[in-house]
Order: C-alpha cells, then structure tokens, then sequence
C-alpha cells in the first residue's frame, strides 16, 4: 500500500473537514510537494498552516492503510507540541472519527499518544526528544515522520537513515526558522547551490538533503487571511527590522 496521493487527500480533507478546509495556492503547493517527494521542508511564518498540513497528511497516510502505517511525530518537548502540532492531530482525528473515516482509536493526551484499540503499533504519536535516537526503531510498509517545530541540531542524514529501511517513507519538517541558528528547519531546506544564489521570491526549491537517492524539496508556507492583521498589528508596534518581526511575518530565508 503506497502513501496517499494528492487528489487523495484533497478527497479525504473535503470528507472530515468539509467547508471548514480552504484550499488555496499555498496548500496546494505543500501538500503536491509532500506526495512528490520523499523529503519535504515546509518554511513560513507563525499562523501558515505548517503543523496543520503535516498533520493532515499524516491523518491521510493513516486512514488510507491503518493496518500498514506508521505516523511519528519528533518534537523538543510535549509542552511545545500541545501547543501547536497535537492540537492539529486531535482536530483531525476527532473530525475523522465523527465523519465515520475511521475506526474508533484510542488517546492518551497526557502522553501525546493515539493507537487504534486493535493494532497497537499503528500510530506511534509524539516523540519528544533532543536528538534524533528516539526514531530508531521504527517499522512499518509506509513510515510518516513529522519534525516539527525541532530547534535543536540534528543530523538530517542520521535522521532519514533510521526510518528509510521501510519499503515507503516520508518525512515532513515544519518550522519557522531562527536566522542563524542551526534550527532542523534550516538544515532540511538548505538549497542545493547555498542560500546566496536562491531567487528570494521563490516559493519552492530543491535542496541538500539527500539520502539514498531520496527527492528532497523545501517550500514556504504563505500566511493565511485571518492572521495578517495581527502580522500588521506586529509590524506597527515592532520595528520591521526586528527580530519579533521577522520571527512572526517573515519567517523565510537565513
């Protein structure tokens, strides 16, 4: 069973999501990427929908083969990830089993967990941990890793190398990355010919990463509507230059 194409998931967002999904240039952009490649680094600022599509894919990849899929989630702490991308799953998956999806599954909040009450290993939840060891181990026909929001160093090849045994692999990091430090985010989009030569006004580029032949691609995440008046709001009480700024706005190139 291969991972979830794009039509697929646009098919299965419209089923548990229905009007409440808005399509737009910017997640189409990210979810095509995501089923085109084997590594994906999604890039943007605070309110983009980053963790939302990581985890949405993540939900397809599940509901498309339970029995067979792995989805696992590497994070600094659980705090940080009640905080954004378990929000995102709970959504999903609660949206999933109301629309009738999926089987039932069970949740274990305070762990960061959900596991589907007959095959304990379909879903491996969140994994807080500083390094990359917590991934070791993990066996599946398809394998969803999400790292998300990670702004400790981490090997990207190390990383890829502990999941990419599996017969089909995919891994996805979001973040909004830090100018300068050595953020995942910023290891996995690096582009191919070094951020001096990349057109800044590109939305999509390939990148160093690359393992065992693996297509590897970093894309930025646009804004969504709701959130740019607050972006504003930032900008005039901020100076454009500062670091709030470029954190919460810009959140696009080191």
């Amino acid at each position: 069973m291969s991972q979830p194409t794009f039509s697929e998931i646009n098919k299965i967002a419209k089923v548990v999501f229905g009007g409440r999904f808005k399509r737009s240039r910017s997640t189409d952009r990210i979810l095509r990427a995501i089923c085109e490649n084997d590594i994906t680094a999604i890039r943007g600022p605070s309110s983009s929908s980053k963790s939302m599509l990581a985890a949405l894919y993540g939900f397809c990849a599940y509901a498309k083969s339970p029995e067979d899929t792995t989805v696992a989630i590497l994070v600094d702490s659980l705090t940080s990830a009640k905080c954004r991308i378990w929000k995102n799953i709970m959504d999903v998956f609660c949206a999933g089993m109301q629309s009738g999806l999926i089987k039932p599954v069970a949740v274990d909040s305070s762990r960061c967990i959900i596991r589907r009450n007959d095959i304990l290993s379909s879903f491996s939840g969140v994994f807080a941990s500083p390094d990359q060891t917590a991934v070791i181990g993990i066996k599946n026909k398809n394998v969803v890793l999400i790292i998300d929001d990670f702004e400790k160093g981490l090997s990207a090849e190390v990383v890829a190398l502990n999941v990419w045994a599996n017969p089909n692999v995919k891994i996805i990091v979001a973040g909004n990355p830090e100018p300068g430090c050595p953020t995942a985010i910023s290891i996995f989009s690096e582009p191919e010919g070094g951020w001096c030569n990349l057109n800044k006004r590109a939305k999509s580029w390939r990148t160093q990463t690359s393992v065992g032949g693996a297509k590897s691609i970093a894309v930025y995440a646009d804004m969504v509507d709701f959130a740019k008046k607050r972006a504003n709001a930032i900008r005039i009480k901020h100076d454009a230059n500062s670091r709030v700024f470029k954190k919460c706005y810009i959140g696009r190139f080191e």
